[in-house]
């Protein structure tokens, strides 16, 4: 229910999930496809088949207990193997100690761990040294006081393995959760600091009490030593400012009053930042996506904030309060011609019963008759509002046409169309470039890289097609922001970079390849060129996982088209080693483990199928004379596992 003018009304359903009375402790609940996938997977599940207890309950013990609270608690007692966010797989986000037979029996042969492990700064090897003290000061403390005992254990179960009974956790989450359970960590500290007291009543036993006394104190500050050394550096900020560096190159980004569709948290917040508190770019309006089905988010949009105006959104509270036209299906209607997206707005925000669909039980609601869109365009208009140059006036399209490829309209969606079909291209309407490619809603082959974000541009299409995410830019803006207005010192003065910006340093890698590629087949060389010398100034070009290699590709290839040989021939040799060792560690491996890794295989072929490619096109004989090599030595040690 909502509170309306006179009354609280009727405000949508809230459905409750009924469970098998016959099924004791249902863990899986989930039918988002994604989800519905890994249950499968992780409790061996056939299609059709339900889950029964015993099924239930080994999920909950080996998944959601195991996985995700016990692999956490080992991260900060036992030992962890790598920042990089596991969802099962042997090389990412484990526990390990460090002790190499103990760590085999769950991760494979520790003979030949890869650089992506052991020169990642959440390598952390604490040998189980502090989760053996604290179990020494747990028993101390049950021998002692049970009554303490039992508080301090109440403390740890309710802050760690209650709260995973209660949430009854989804699998493939965004992000770790081990931040949920630090209540627990904390009551297991108290029984590592009651060890000191543990072993020091036990050395009393004993002669030399004042070279006990150090002993004990030596092998107490151990663990503490182990934690700080190992752990320090990959909680160090120290310099590092690439979430503010990212919010202020999305914004820049932008031409003046632009509206800026984002998703997710960790690419509006630092936004949300840099306009609220620094008060940069505040003519920018930022549009949360994720926000947009929510009543009294539309509503912030139609209002004024800071310097940036009003949303041009025409629906009424009435059209889109909470529980209304939250979730429209589509059904063909068979009509052959594109619509008018204004036209479409009006049908689908209709209170008339002859522009709904009557439901099974009675009830009419709008629905989407077609996926063909379109929005007629004033050439003219478009030069007066300087959306394109007036030299560039024989490139615009007379109608934008295109396909929404989803079976059902957000309210989000929605919102969106609202806005479209008002705006009247008076204000730059951008899509952030880490948004998913269903966000663009269709218009892919309308968008143009401009640096973080696609713009969206009434051009004529290059192509007809166009089902993938454009890689087109608008080069000579693309190179203004990239080179004199983007600050990218945080990728290299931060003493630890955290996986989230680690993906930024990647995405901007990708942006200054497909921008250097472009003005490259633009016969722009120069500038291509001042692009790749401010990308290896300001980009790590470490490699922290296989996937990262991708990148190198394309960097490589460019730097192969400029000439620019020495920096080329040195990230080649760095790529084609660090592929090398691991592989080494997956041919380590018993060939059930190695076929769980073998996206990794694929990746790794790939990328040396590349760079010999390349090398051997830029005449780099030695080098390519070294990776064919390598390719046709694993080549052969793979074909024994792999087909």
């Amino acid at each position: 229910y909502r509170k309306g003018l006179n009354k609280y009304e009727a405000n949508g359903k809230n459905y409750e999930r009924i469970y098998d009375k016959n099924t004791l402790f249902p863990r899986t609940f989930s039918d988002k496809p994604e989800h519905v996938k890994f249950y499968k997977n992780w409790m061996n599940i056939s299609e059709g088949e339900t889950p029964k207890f015993w099924q239930n309950f080994n999920f909950f013990t080996n998944y959601q207990l195991g996985f995700m609270y016990w692999r956490y608690f080992s991260w900060n007692f036992i030992g962890r193997q790598n920042d990089i966010q596991g969802q099962g797989s042997l090389n990412e986000g484990n526990w390990l100690s460090g002790i190499k037979p103990i760590d085999a029996l769950h991760l494979g042969d520790q003979s030949k761990l890869p650089p992506s492990i052991t020169t990642n700064k959440g390598y952390n090897l604490f040998y189980g040294f502090p989760f053996i003290l604290g179990m020494i000061g747990l028993v101390y403390l049950w021998r002692k006081n049970r009554n303490d005992a039992l508080a301090v254990i109440t403390l740890f179960l309710c802050t760690g393995i209650a709260i995973i009974l209660y949430i009854n956790q989804t699998p493939l989450q965004v992000r770790e959760r081990d931040y949920a359970y630090v209540g627990s960590f904390y009551a297991f500290a108290i029984v590592i600091g009651l060890s000191v007291l543990a072993l020091k009543e036990f050395m009393a036993k004993y002669k030399y009490q004042k070279l006990n006394l150090a002993l004990v104190t030596i092998i107490c500050l151990v663990a503490p030593a182990l934690m700080a050394i190992n752990g320090w550096d990959d909680h160090n900020r120290s310099g590092k400012t690439t979430a503010l560096e990212m919010a202020k190159n999305y914004l820049n980004s932008c031409e003046p009053n632009a509206i800026l569709f984002t998703n997710a948290d960790n690419d509006t917040y630092p936004l949300w930042y840099v306009q609220e508190v620094e008060g940069i770019r505040t003519d920018v309006r930022v549009v949360n996506l994720q926000f947009l089905s929510s009543e009294s988010y539309i509503d912030q949009m139609k209002r004024q904030q800071h310097k940036s105006a009003a949303l041009p959104i025409t629906m009424h509270n009435e059209q889109y309060k909470d529980g209304t036209r939250d979730y429209l299906t589509y059904y063909d209607y068979g009509i052959k011609d594109s619509v008018e997206l204004s036209e479409l707005l009006s049908v689908l925000t209709s209170d008339n019963k002859d522009d709904k669909i009557e439901l099974s039980d009675g009830s009419f609601e709008n629905f989407m008759p077609t996926q063909k869109l379109k929005m007629t365009i004033d050439p003219n208009h478009i030069i007066a509002t300087k959306t394109v140059d007036i030299a560039n006036k024989g490139k615009i399209a007379n109608v934008l046409e295109w396909n929404f490829k989803k079976q059902h309209v957000l309210k989000s969606d929605l919102t969106m169309f609202d806005i479209l079909a008002h705006n009247d291209w008076k204000r730059p309407v951008y899509f952030a470039a880490s948004v998913s490619e269903d966000t663009y809603i269709g218009l892919d082959k309308y968008l143009y890289l401009e640096g973080y974000a696609y713009r969206l541009l009434p051009l004529k299409p290059s192509t007809a097609e166009n089902f993938s995410k454009t890689e087109q830019t608008n080069s000579n803006l693309a190179y203004q922001h990239y080179v004199n207005k983007f600050e990218l010192g945080g990728f290299k003065t931060a003493k630890y970079l955290d996986p989230e910006s680690r993906r930024v340093m990647q995405g901007t890698l990708s942006f200054a390849n497909t921008l250097t590629r472009n003005l490259i087949q633009e016969n722009k060389v120069q500038m291509a060129k001042n692009v790749m010398e401010r990308t290896l100034k300001a980009i790590r070009l470490q490699n922290c996982s296989i996937s990262d290699t991708l990148n190198k590709v394309g960097l490589i290839q460019n730097l192969y088209q400029l000439g620019m040989l020495s920096n080329t021939n040195q990230i080649t040799a760095a790529t084609t080693s660090f592929i090398a060792k691991e592989f080494d560690y997956i041919l380590s491996l018993k060939p059930e483990q190695q076929q769980s890794l073998i996206n990794d295989v694929q990746i790794g072929f790939f990328v040396l199928q590349q760079l010999d490619r390349s090398t051997e096109n830029h005449q780099q004989k030695e080098l390519n004379k070294a990776i064919k090599e390598k390719l046709k030595n694993y080549d052969a040690l793979f074909m024994k596992n792999f087909s």
